[in-house]
């Protein structure tokens, strides 16, 4: 049985996004995703990526 501890906070990723113009329909042009963890880098690779998402609003509507 879990018991709740309320000096637990949970804590929520970030995914950064960069599109080509500020609307919600707009094309993804980068992104990353910030893990909630001290020290945490992101890494840059040469790799072609393969992103879950099309546009700004893909990703709204996936939560």
């Amino acid at each position: 049985m879990k018991v709740f501890d309320p000096t637990v906070q949970p804590r929520q990723r970030l995914l950064y996004l960069h599109a080509r113009t500020p609307g919600v329909f707009s094309e993804i042009l980068s992104l990353t995703l910030i893990e909630p963890v001290k020290g945490y880098r992101v890494e840059l690779t040469a790799e072609e990526p393969q992103w879950s998402y099309r546009t700004v609003h893909d990703a709204l509507t996936d939560g």
